[in-house]
């Protein structure tokens, strides 16, 4: 059995995500119940810049400069590094809600695929 100080000491080995039960501490992907959906989603409140936002910070449209700011949190970008695309159904719903971070950065990979080359040009190979 180990004692409280090894506990203390292993716990500060290991560099965690978020403090949510629900999220791997290490992996950062929330655990999904039997349906597919996830518990909590992504922190509203506590976060590390002290902005507080409204419970319905997600369903806001993609024009509000509120919910730009909120995707903008590291915690929030973080979080939806690891779960890209998230399915949340509420007490009374039917089906449930698929949320994803509608301004992520689209990296443009290095290359050229013969499916997003201009016509007529083929890639080397």
């Amino acid at each position: 059995m180990k004692s409280f100080q090894q506990f203390k000491e292993e716990s500060t080995k290991i560099k965690k995500i978020t403090k949510n039960p629900y999220v791997d501490p290490i992996t950062g992907v929330e655990k999904k119940n039997w349906a597919g959906n996830v518990e909590t989603g992504p922190d509203i409140h506590g976060l590390k810049s002290g902005n507080k936002y409204p419970n319905n910070i997600m369903d806001l449209p993609d024009s509000s400069e509120l919910k730009r700011q909120y995707f903008n949190e590291p915690e929030v970008d973080t979080y939806f590094k690891n779960n890209p695309k998230i399915k949340m159904q509420f007490y009374g719903e039917d089906e449930p809600r698929t949320y994803t971070n509608p301004y992520k950065k689209i990296e443009q990979k290095k290359g050229v695929s013969a499916i997003n080359a201009p016509k007529g040009v083929f890639p080397k190979g």
